[in-house]
């Protein structure tokens, strides 16, 4: 008997156009801050290569330079929390984003398949 891996069947997600962008973390403010710069430096670098150099960069950094990316991260964080109350507020009843419509408590898609 050969042992195959049975795959799932991907359930969709149906996305809210409306829902806040969730919260940058320092490092990727770090990255948008950075990637102009090493670009210019060494235009005919591969985007693989650009990511590799600035995770070498960002590992060299200290504490106390990584904290000013940290701080930054945190404001996201405050600005997404303030926008997700807004949101679930104004969003009161009717399906939650990626339950498929389904209000019977189900697995939505999956149910609707008989699964």
């Amino acid at each position: 008997m050969s042992k195959k891996k049975i795959k799932k069947a991907a359930v969709p997600v149906i996305k809210d156009k409306n829902c806040p962008k969730r919260p940058r973390n320092s490092y990727i403010f770090f990255t948008l801050m950075k990637r102009d710069d090493i670009k210019k430096k060494h235009p005919g670098f591969k985007p693989t290569e650009i990511t590799k150099m600035l995770g070498e960069e960002w590992q060299k950094l200290s504490e106390t330079e990584k904290e000013s990316y940290g701080s930054m991260a945190e404001d996201d964080k405050k600005r997404y929390q303030t926008e997700m109350e807004e949101y679930d507020s104004s969003n009161t009843g009717g399906p939650m984003p990626g339950s498929g419509g389904n209000t019977g408590g189900g697995h939505g898609m999956m149910e609707n398949m008989g699964w």
